[in-house]
Parts: structure tokens; C-alpha cells; sequence
């Protein structure tokens, strides 16, 4: 049984057995508030990036570095940085 905080939340609790009698146990708890606090960041910033490179191209320009590629062929790479753009 493991311990409320303050506000009543009880952490995960994830737990191995080994199949074996008197083989190790492990617990690992963790609080969600923690791991949501760690987590979110990583995913804001890839809905940033994503929707960065969706504006980008639906401009006309490079995702990667932001270059206008006006009159520039489709399946060509950027002239700025090199890279491959690729277009919707």
C-alpha cells in the first residue's frame, strides 16, 4: 500500500517478479504530476516544430532553413542550406 500526497494522488507503482521463489522484486514509483511535468515539454516543443515546418511549406518555404523557394522546382533541393523540401 503506498502513501497519499496532499492532494490524495497515489504515485504508479510499477513492480517485476522474477518466477523463481526469493528472486528480487523491484519497485519503481513514480508521481504522474512528475512525469507529466517532465514529459510535456518535449511534446510541446515537437507540436511547435511540426506545425513550424507545416507553415513553412505552406508558404513556399524551405522547412528547414526558411528559404522562399518561389520558382524553384518541386523535388529540388534548397539552394540556401541543401536540404530536400518537401511540399504537401
Amino acid at each position: 500500500m503506498t502513501k497519499d500526497d496532499a492532494y490524495g494522488n497515489e504515485p504508479i507503482t510499477a513492480y517485476w517478479r522474477g518466477g523463481e521463489q526469493g528472486s528480487l522484486v523491484t519497485f519503481v514509483h513514480v508521481k504522474l504530476w512528475l512525469l507529466v511535468a517532465i514529459l510535456t515539454p518535449f511534446a510541446l516543443w515537437g507540436l511547435f516544430v511540426v506545425w513550424r515546418e507545416r507553415q513553412a511549406s505552406r508558404q513556399g518555404k524551405c522547412t528547414t532553413c526558411g528559404y522562399s523557394r518561389a520558382g524553384i522546382a518541386e523535388d529540388a533541393v534548397c539552394p540556401e542550406c541543401g536540404k530536400g523540401c518537401i511540399r504537401p
